[in-house]
This record gives C-alpha cells, sequence and structure tokens, in this order.
C-alpha cells in the first residue's frame, strides 16, 4: 500500500511541475494531494476552472429548467455531448464544480424538483411494481452527490438501510429477508426484487455498522465473479493486457469495489495490474485503441486526444483518482 500511495504522489508532483491546464492542476491539488478548496491559491485557481471551456460546454448545453434534456436515459439516435443530465452532472463534478456554483445548482434545483414530482422529464419509465423505488433511489444517489447528506436524499438512504440490515442480519445476503423486507417498505409481491443500491448507500460509508461492510463487500464480490458487475467479462480475478480495447471495464469494475472499506483483499492484483501498467515515464496511457462509451465523461483535455501528451494526462489523472479511492478505502 505505502508503494502504490508513493507512485501516486511521485505523479502528481510530475504533473504540476508540467504545463497542464487549470483544470488538470485543479483536480491534481483537490482531490488527490488533498489541499483544501478553501485555501486562497486554490479559490483563484477555481476562478480559473470557472473560465475554462470544459465548464463553457457545460453551460452552452444546460437547457434553462437546469437540465440536459433527458435525466437517465440515452437516446442514441441523437448525438450529444451530455447525452443525459446524470451525465453532465457526473462530468461537472469530476472537473471539480459544486453546488455552488451555478451550473449544479440549477441543476440540483431541477432533479429536486423531479424527486418531489414537480418536475416531469422526457425519459419513459419501466411499468412495473419495481419502478419507483428503482428511479427514486437513482435520482436521490444524484442529489447526494452534488449534496453530501441533503435532506431529500436522507430518507431514501435511511430507508434502503433499514433494508439492508434485514438482509445481511445473520451475516451473508439472504434473498428471503430481501424479498420480506421489499415487500414490507414497497408492497413488492414478485419474485424479482430493486436491485440493492449498494452505490448510493456508500456514498455515506462512514454512516454505515460496520458489521455489514465485509458481508456486503463478500456479497458484490461472489455476485461479479459469476456474472461480472457492469460486463460480463470485467471480472477482476481475469486480467487482460492493461492496453486493452476495453480496459475501462475492468477500471469501472475495480472503482465500484473501492467504495466499501477494506477492499484490499480482494483488489490488492488490480491494483498491482494497474501499477505495472505505467509507461517508461511512469504515467498511464490507454492507448489509442481505447473505444470511448457514448457520454463518458472523464476527458480533461480541451484539444481532445489527437495529441498522445493530452491522452497520456488524461489517463494518467483518471488512475491516480482510482488509486487514491483505493488507498483512502484501505485505511
Amino acid at each position: 500500500m505505502e508503494s502504490v500511495y508513493h507512485a501516486v504522489m511521485g505523479c502528481v508532483q510530475q504533473l504540476l511541475s508540467q504545463n497542464i491546464n487549470p483544470v488538470v492542476r485543479y483536480k491534481l491539488l483537490k482531490d488527490i494531494a488533498g489541499y483544501s478548496a478553501e485555501k486562497p491559491e486554490m479559490k483563484a485557481l477555481k476562478e480559473e476552472v470557472l473560465k475554462s471551456p470544459l465548464v463553457a460546454e457545460l453551460d452552452e448545453e444546460q437547457q434553462y429548467d437546469g437540465s440536459w434534456g433527458r435525466l437517465y436515459s440515452i437516446d442514441y439516435s441523437v448525438k450529444k455531448k451530455f447525452p443525459t443530465t446524470f451525465i453532465a452532472v457526473d462530468r461537472a463534478l469530476y472537473i471539480g464544480l459544486d453546488k455552488s456554483d451555478n451550473i449544479l445548482f440549477n441543476a440540483f434545483e431541477h432533479i429536486r424538483e423531479v424527486f418531489q414530482h414537480k418536475a416531469r422529464v422526457p425519459d419513459r419509465g419501466e411499468v412495473n411494481e419495481r419502478w419507483p423505488a428503482l428511479i427514486q433511489y437513482q435520482i436521490a444517489a444524484v442529489l447526494e452527490k452534488i449534496e453530501p447528506y441533503n435532506e431529500y436524499a436522507d430518507q431514501v438512504w435511511h430507508t434502503w438501510l433499514y433494508i439492508v440490515q434485514r438482509v445481511f442480519r445473520e451475516g451473508a445476503y439472504n434473498y428471503e429477508y430481501d424479498r420480506k423486507a421489499q415487500r414490507e417498505v414497497f408492497s413488492i409481491t414478485g419474485e424479482r426484487l430493486v436491485p440493492l443500491p449498494f452505490e448510493f448507500l456508500l456514498l455515506r460509508r462512514k454512516d454505515i455498522p460496520n458489521r455489514l461492510h465485509q458481508p456486503m463487500l463478500d456479497y458484490c464480490w461472489e455476485r461479479h465473479l459469476k456474472n461480472g458487475y457492469f460486463w460480463p467479462e470485467a471480472k477482476l480475478h481475469q486480467l487482460p493486457a492493461f492496453y486493452h480495447q476495453k480496459t475501462r471495464r475492468w477500471l469501472n469494475s475495480f472503482e465500484f469495489f473501492t467504495s466499501f472499506s477494506g477492499n484490499a483483499r480482494y483488489l490488492q492484483g488490480t491494483a498491482e495490474w494497474i501499477m505495472n501498467g505505467r509507461n517508461e515515464n511512469g504515467m498511464w496511457d490507454f492507448g489509442p485503441q481505447m473505444k470511448d462509451p457514448f457520454g463518458y465523461f472523464r476527458y480533461l483535455s480541451t484539444e481532445g486526444w489527437k495529441k498522445r501528451q493530452n491522452r497520456v494526462i488524461d489517463c494518467t489523472v483518471e488512475i491516480l483518482v482510482l488509486l487514491k479511492k483505493y488507498l483512502d478505502s484501505n485505511q
């Protein structure tokens, strides 16, 4: 773990010594080096971030109601920079914006009104008994990302914590307990249940009772070994060559598991795979063969990836963020 920490911090210093754009510099200092956003030099740097073309494109695409069109479902027949409001929010957070900035303030207000059924969205929901509970926690999770511990997400979070406590009360996942709890809370009568919202719950990781952390992690790990968590092939005990067209699928799985406390017993091998993926300069480069999914929000270059150096910086920052999450969750 110590070697990973030193590698991460050494890489941060190496990048900071270069002529990088303000968004990259701000992200390195705040999210990885741990600088407070309240420091005078960080406030000055934030002003430069707000003038960035990366912020301007979010602002230009945002609609008058605070949304970017569809809330959560992508219309693949339409080419948009930000195909959903959820993706645009993730993008805004990734480049350093917060609720004090107009873009996310307006987005929060729109999503809050949707949450409270005061605003409608163009998305077409599913017609089944699980859908109301599913979309409720998905919307609450986005509100929680923008403003941690907000009052709107609070009740939803505690409801699901109650369910998870029931489900894992004997130290392992129990389908019958899950079914009974969801019937009690949501009146779900069928055999298919709402997937437990681990990502949402783990946004308040410190508030989850210690006895639940390992059982939840074990359950998710075993589930991912059987079917993958996001994609069937992206199993973290079967790692491809690092320079692979779909490397990000394994990185997304890794990121999900870094949300759990004490994940190193499962993720150590993946962390080593990531560390071994560095190039001769100690940086990461996914290569030109990498295919970005529609709606990818982690680029930081204002000039795209035609220049290799831009790609290297973007890939390296993405990896550094993941490794920092890994380190923080294993303290």
